[in-house]
């Protein structure tokens, strides 16, 4: 409970209005340790308790330390590993509802608030209730759950994320990591078969093919400065106007 109200007063930190009825009901609900008196020291702050406060600790004033009591009794038997075990689904949602309209801790809340000593507005008592019972709800489930949880699930369960980000670098490190090459029966390093150059195959007529091409595309290069190729046919010079003609050759051919 006095977690609860600590909590509470820091939606109120930032209000400058003194005023604040729902803030001055909080800070009525606790007291500080140095103004802690002998009974109440002995009626409601124990020898283990004044151990573990290092100063941390709120203490809750002795005018609402019994209707806390009576708060968390309600509060410890709404939701329990029992009832976590009958309806897991909606156990959180009941037990909630069930302290929330408690008529009997809110009256008594209420009286408190009202008496003359206090005499707070309506409004202010309704806000502040709302509040601290939330938290104090809040508070006690989160320890029965943690309980739960220990017993019903192993340690090394991870969560999904976890899981997910396992599976992705297991895949990673499979994608990376090398086959073994197998040698070579012969001890010599092969290369794989893709890179392995086929032999060249000798032409029938054992002419290099290489050097057979490079003249064919040489030959069908066009000549296109008068020398002569083997394609071109010899034409018979044709004769001078001035040279003398055979006549009796002319007949015989």
């Amino acid at each position: 409970m006095g977690w609860s109200i600590f909590s509470a007063l820091k939606k109120y930190r930032d209000d400058n209005e003194e005023e604040n009825e729902s803030k001055l009901l909080l800070s009525s609900m606790i007291i500080l340790e140095e103004d802690a008196d002998e009974e109440y020291l002995a009626k409601y702050y124990d020898t283990n308790m004044s151990m573990v406060n290092c100063g941390g600790l709120t203490l809750v004033s002795s005018y609402f330390f019994e209707w806390g009591k009576d708060a968390m009794e309600v509060i410890r038997n709404a939701f329990t590993q029992e009832r976590m075990k009958q309806n897991l689904r909606s156990c959180f949602k009941d037990g909630k509802h069930l302290v929330m309209h408690n008529s009997s801790i809110h009256s008594k809340f209420e009286s408190l608030c009202q008496s003359p000593s206090m005499n707070f507005q309506q409004d202010a008592i309704e806000e502040v209730y709302q509040i601290i019972l939330r938290k104090m709800i809040h508070s006690r489930f989160a320890v029965v759950f943690r309980q739960w949880k220990e017993q019903h699930c192993q340690k090394h369960d991870m969560s999904l994320r976890s899981n997910l980000k396992a599976g992705v670098d297991k895949n990673k490190k499979s994608k990376v990591t090398k086959q073994p090459t197998t040698p070579h029966p012969a001890g010599v390093d092969k290369k794989l078969s893709n890179d392995t150059k086929r032999p060249a195959t000798p032409h029938p007529a054992g002419i290099d093919n290489n050097k057979k091409s490079k003249e064919t595309q040489r030959d069908a290069t066009p000549n296109t400065r008068g020398s002569k190729t083997s394609n071109d046919t010899k034409r018979p010079a044709a004769p001078h106007p001035d040279a003398q003609i055979d006549v009796k050759k002319l007949k015989t051919s």
